[in-house]
């Protein structure tokens, strides 16, 4: 993902960047390995955010307590069928964006315990999702 297209639309991020150490005990402690969009990402950016858009991410001030981790146990914890995935960001209410190890998105309804794919991998994702609403 280009820092000048993250730029273009002002996002939030973090200069507290986790080492490849932390990464690797996310991973770990979640079970998942992260696929290098994902990797990429967190190491560029922690986490991205503006307005309403929010994506998961890590950061060294929470490290294993950041969102991108807790929100991934709580759902493959009280909704197993979400273990194979990695939680990216919350759409909606009980809609939750997920990512699998090789980078590709999908959108879960937790009441319906449904996963679709949704036929795009993260990076393009982020800068559909970005464009289309800013």
């Amino acid at each position: 993902m280009k820092k000048d297209i993250i730029e273009k639309y002002g996002c939030d991020f973090t200069n507290n960047i986790v080492s490849d150490e932390v990464l690797d005990l996310a991973s770990e402690k979640i079970g998942i390995l992260f696929g290098n969009e994902l990797k990429e990402y967190i190491k560029s950016y922690g986490y991205l955010g503006i307005g309403a858009v929010e994506f998961y991410g890590l950061n060294s001030k929470q490290n294993l307590d950041s969102d991108l981790v807790k929100q991934t146990l709580y759902l493959h914890q009280y909704f197993p069928f979400t273990k194979n995935y990695i939680a990216i960001a919350n759409i909606e209410d009980s809609i939750y964006l997920l990512i699998d190890s090789d980078d590709n998105i999908y959108e879960c309804d937790l009441v319906l315990k449904k996963i679709n794919n949704k036929n795009i991998k993260f990076n393009d994702y982020v800068i559909k999702r970005l464009s289309d609403e800013y």
